[in-house]
Formats: C-alpha cells, sequence, structure tokens
C-alpha cells in the first residue's frame, strides 16, 4: 500500500509540475497577454514584434498588444529585447548577433535575440517549432488556425553555425520576411557594395592598367589577357591590398571583402 502511495505521488508531483510551468497565451479566443519591447528599441525589436502579433492574430483572431516599456512589472508578457531587459537576461552572456534565447516559465515569455537579427530569428523559431508555423514561399505560409495556444517550459539557446548564409534567387532577395524566415542574410548586410565574387575588375581595373603594365593580368597561349590577373605577380598583389584597405575604410561597417 505504501508503495502505490508513492507511486500516486510521484505521478501527481510530475503533473503538477508540468501545469505549473504551463503558459496560454490564447485562451478560448481571448488573451491576458502583452508583447513588450524596450522602450528605447530598434527596429528588429519592432520587427520581432510585429511578426509574433501579426502570425499569433491570423493563428487565432487575436491581437496581442504590444507596448513599449523601460522595466519590466507585469506578468503575462512575451518580452522580445536585444538587450538584458529583464532580470533572466541580466544574467546571461551576451547571444550571437544573428543568435537567440528562449526561456519560460509561468507568468513569461522572453526572447533575448543578438544586436543584428536575433530577436527576430527567435520569433521565427519559436513560431516555427512550438507552435508548427511555416512559411514556403514569399506569398505561401501555413499558420494553423487555433482556439487556444499554450506552451511548456522553455530553455534554448541557439546561434548559427555559420556567420553567412546567403541564398540566391529574386524570391530571397525580394522579400525581406522570407529571409527572416530562412534565417539568412541579404547580401549587402555583409559585404561593402561591389564586393561580393568577382571583383578583379574593381580591385586592378583593366581600363587603368593593362595599357601600361599587361604584366599585371594573366597570360593564356603565350598572350596577355584582360579577363584575369597575374596572381604570380607581387605588385598585383601591392595593389589588390591598397585598394582593399580603401575601400575597407570607406566602409567600416562591412565585415568580409570576396
Amino acid at each position: 500500500m505504501k508503495t502505490v502511495l508513492k507511486f500516486c505521488f510521484v505521478i501527481l508531483l510530475f503533473s503538477d509540475s508540468s501545469l505549473y510551468s504551463q503558459i496560454s497565451l490564447v485562451s478560448n479566443g481571448k488573451t491576458d497577454f502583452t508583447i513588450i519591447i524596450p522602450s528605447e528599441n530598434n527596429s528588429q525589436e519592432r520587427d520581432a514584434a510585429t511578426l509574433m502579433q501579426k502570425v499569433i492574430d491570423s493563428m487565432t483572431g487575436v491581437t496581442l498588444p504590444i507596448q513599449e516599456k523601460s522595466s519590466i512589472k507585469s506578468d503575462k508578457s512575451i518580452i522580445i529585447s536585444t538587450k538584458p531587459f529583464s532580470p533572466k537576461t541580466r544574467k546571461l552572456a551576451a547571444p550571437h548577433p544573428d543568435g537567440f534565447y528562449i526561456t519560460s516559465d509561468k507568468k513569461s515569455l522572453i526572447i533575448y535575440g543578438g544586436n543584428k537579427r536575433g530577436a527576430v530569428h527567435g520569433v521565427v523559431h519559436f513560431l516555427g517549432k512550438y507552435l508548427d508555423c511555416r512559411m514556403y514561399a514569399p506569398h505561401y505560409s501555413v499558420f494553423p488556425k487555433k482556439n487556444q495556444i499554450s506552451i511548456h517550459k522553455i530553455n534554448e539557446y541557439l546561434t548559427p553555425d555559420n556567420h553567412i548564409r546567403i541564398i540566391n534567387g529574386d524570391y530571397v532577395h525580394q522579400s525581406k520576411e522570407y529571409r527572416d524566415w530562412l534565417m539568412t542574410n541579404e547580401i549587402s548586410e555583409e559585404f561593402p557594395n561591389g564586393y561580393f565574387v568577382h571583383t578583379f575588375h574593381k580591385l586592378v581595373p583593366t581600363d587603368e592598367y593593362f595599357d601600361q603594365h599587361p604584366e599585371y593580368f594573366s597570360m593564356v597561349n603565350g598572350k596577355r589577357t584582360r579577363d584575369q590577373l597575374c596572381m604570380s605577380n607581387p605588385d598585383v598583389l601591392r595593389l589588390t591590398i591598397r585598394k582593399l584597405r580603401l575601400e575597407m575604410s570607406n566602409q567600416p561597417e562591412k565585415n568580409l571583402c570576396l
């Protein structure tokens, strides 16, 4: 008899723990939750909050209000930020610029993202993994209809394996929202203007150097050609480094040249 009682107590303990950590964002077409972003917010925090609001509205017909606050005092909040805005996030290390933390308890859901697109990626990950939402193309998404949205305790940190995640194609470049769902980058976000692949003609311009210095250019079948640089010529390396230094100083916010 004692063994049976102990077993029942363990089941009850775990069941109660699960219920304790569960939060209901929407119940019977109603919500007590508010999306909160810092009062001094940035564009990606606003984008992330708007995306969360839009998708939950599409799923349930319920529009969660978005509020800007300087501090967190209320319960029943979805907190989205790129800064250590809540007591919980102040204890965490700064996330990767495109990475994010997602954590929850019975009172709140927190998405704390890096200072690039981390908050948006956190919202996308939450919507996809926990609410089964998908965007398959810029104008084709699947947001399942629900009358109730409840989640159990979440504690995740994700960081991208690759810093650069670029997919070529007009359908990606023309839709910022679709790029966010794919968690990819736009070329202009990472590379200086005009310096993404096929850049030999910019580094050592043919029109400027070919006539007086044909030796800067590759030899094909015994003849100098304008198509490629001569990579074995030390002057070509010197000119390339000089030009790159100039371009990098003109666009210091960019990290890469290719």
